[in-house]
């Protein structure tokens, strides 16, 4: 094997999914003698000028034991715990649009893992990005940033050719999308599976809601209840805010509504008007999207005044946010020979796209990455394109049962959180109402 040279794997997207597979190469003597990764992101480096850091994708992450267990395999453990957050209580309210509230039950620990010793850790998305590219880079990876993919060509010798907006190519041995929920890996297998059904098959089904995300500074009300360590969930007339500590002394924050249907795909992007300059200062960290930009605006500010245990209001936690994000939910599982095809296959949010009430986006995106590197494995002695497909093929059979199973969680929850029907309105208060205080750090 050590007489052949290196089989190519192009990484397309380096959020979260694809560095940490160039990670499990690179960390893996057999499979980095074996593939060489490369992973290309169309967006600019972080912290390059011109980088717009607000319009990173994203606002924040939650990383619970699953997600948590195969980075601490890569050695990563001390990063995780010095950049991360690890969360506290948990106290669910019930809170209305004047300002009251009622207090209806706080968990310790509740969601600790006993194996990993940890609870759910959050970061700001970039800030995982960041770790992970920082250790594909310290392990000899190579990263290229503002690299947009524009097609993909299958040749006859089983390789692909990615072309670039640079007007420049590559061919390559494996090709892995984890370029997102939307992503054009994944017009590219549905292309070659069944063009004439591709676009039906391509978007991720809307779900009947809209999120607002954040991150904001530290700002702790006076007299406020809350730690920052704590995590709250308030329940509300119509959907849902959760939030919870990120590093930094900042809180990220997802406000969860229901809504009768998603903007048209064809809808301009609207920017911040300019006569707002003088209106809340939460208006100017709104980020353009497909919404109406007076829409955004008025469900934020109706919500100005819901109570929050640890910035006093909805409103101060909004005015400090450094960005608002508003996207409509949607959800798909796709199947086996959707995420793969040859020798191309996805990963992450491109393989199966799931609401945030499955809180597992980004934990999934890690088993994904780890599945496919260990069936890689398996075959790394013999890495001819057979023994690829085989590989990609044995990953996408893997992984198609478990992402259908974690949907459909994430479906009920949503549904179960957001249902503005009587029964379901009592049902959410006095679930946790009677449920009993659990106090005791771990």
């Amino acid at each position: 094997m050590s007489s052949k040279a290196p089989k190519t794997i192009a990484i397309i997207g380096s959020a979260i999914a694809g560095p940490t597979l160039a990670l499990q190469i690179l960390s893996n003597p057999v499979l980095r003698s074996a593939f060489r990764p490369v992973l290309f992101d169309q967006a600019g480096a972080p912290g390059l000028e011109g980088h717009n850091e607000k319009n990173r994708s994203g606002a924040s992450v939650g990383i619970f034991a699953n997600g948590l267990y195969p980075l601490h395999r890569l050695g990563l453990e001390d990063a995780i715990r010095k950049r991360g957050y690890e969360c506290g209580k948990l106290t669910t309210w019930s809170c209305d649009y004047a300002g009251g509230h009622e207090r209806l039950n706080t968990q310790a620990n509740a969601m600790w893992s006993h194996d990993l010793q940890t609870g759910v850790v959050y970061f700001e998305r970039r800030a995982l990005q960041s770790l992970l590219v920082e250790k594909v880079k310290e392990l000899g990876g190579d990263v290229f940033w503002a690299k947009k993919s524009t097609s993909f060509q299958a040749l006859t010798n089983g390789q692909t050719r990615v072309n670039f907006a640079d007007g420049s190519d590559m061919a390559v041995d494996l090709l892995v999308g984890a370029d997102g929920g939307f992503s054009s890996v994944r017009k590219f297998i549905l292309d070659q599976r069944n063009s004439t059904t591709a676009s039906d098959r391509w978007l991720p089904d809307f779900m009947g809601l809209t999120g607002f995300y954040g991150v904001s500074a530290n700002i702790k009300a006076k007299g406020a209840p809350a730690q920052f360590s704590d995590s709250q969930l308030i329940w509300l007339d119509q959907g849902y805010l959760a939030s919870g500590p990120c590093s930094d002394g900042k809180i990220r924050w997802d406000l969860v509504l229901t809504e009768k249907k998603s903007p048209s795909s064809n809808s301009p992007l609207e920017s911040i008007p300019e006569s707002t300059t003088d209106a809340e200062r939460w208006q100017s960290a709104i980020i353009p999207s497909q919404y109406p930009y007076n829409s955004t605006v008025d469900i934020l500010r109706k919500h100005n005044n819901v109570y929050h245990p640890y910035s006093g209001t909805l409103g101060e936690l909004f005015g400090t946010a450094d960005r608002i994000i508003r996207t409509p939910l949607r959800q798909r599982v796709w199947k086996q020979d959707e995420i793969q095809c040859g020798s191309t296959v996805l990963i992450g949010d491109a393989s199966r796209l799931m609401m945030p009430t499955s809180g597992q986006g980004t934990g999934f995106a890690i088993e994904d990455a780890t599945v496919l590197a260990r069936e890689l494995l398996k075959h790394a002695s013999s890495p001819d394109t057979d023994k690829i497909r085989v590989a990609l093929e044995a990953y996408a059979r893997a992984r198609e049962p478990r992402s259908k199973k974690m949907a459909s969680m994430a479906s009920f929850a949503a549904s179960w959180s957001t249902n503005t029907g009587l029964f379901w309105k009592g049902f959410r208060y006095y679930s946790s109402k009677l449920q009993p205080d659990t106090l005791e750090v771990k």
